[in-house]
């Protein structure tokens, strides 16, 4: 039993009275509709808690694969530095694979297509022909 229905019991058992009873009536219908209403929004909130839900996933997986980009990003910037700031005796002659290589000097690479790149030019120990190496501008 709801209080609406206590509340016109009471009118009832008192004398009715017809505006009580009209005024009871409109907010009965007042509450069903809020009560409506609080359904509509609960299944809203629920429907938002999903996507919520969905959102988190979603970032999480992003942030996955941002880390394993920056992972990337990182091996290649070592490989690029390793190209361009390379050590004399980590190279090795590209005609007989020695590495007794002595740097001899460097000239302007007008074939590059960046600016600021130099050919550092070595000599083999072993065979005595030239190596080129492309390296940065200092």
């Amino acid at each position: 039993m709801s209080i609406f229905t206590e509340i016109e019991q009471l009118i009832d058992e008192h004398g009715p009275s017809e505006v009580l009873k009209t005024r009871i009536l409109a907010l009965k219908k007042k509450h069903a509709a809020f009560v409506s209403e609080n359904i509509a929004h609960k299944t809203k909130i629920a429907e938002l808690g999903t996507q919520v839900r969905q959102l988190k996933k979603e970032i999480t997986n992003l942030k996955e694969i941002n880390e394993n980009l920056k992972s990337d990003i990182n091996q290649l910037s070592t490989k690029i530095d390793s190209i361009y700031n390379f050590d004399a005796k980590d190279l090795i002659c590209k005609h007989c694979g020695s590495n007794r290589l002595k740097e001899t000097g460097t000239k302007s690479n007008k074939r590059v297509e960046k600016p600021g790149k130099n050919e550092t030019l070595f000599r083999c120990e072993d065979c005595g022909k030239e190596t080129v190496v492309k390296s940065e501008q200092n």
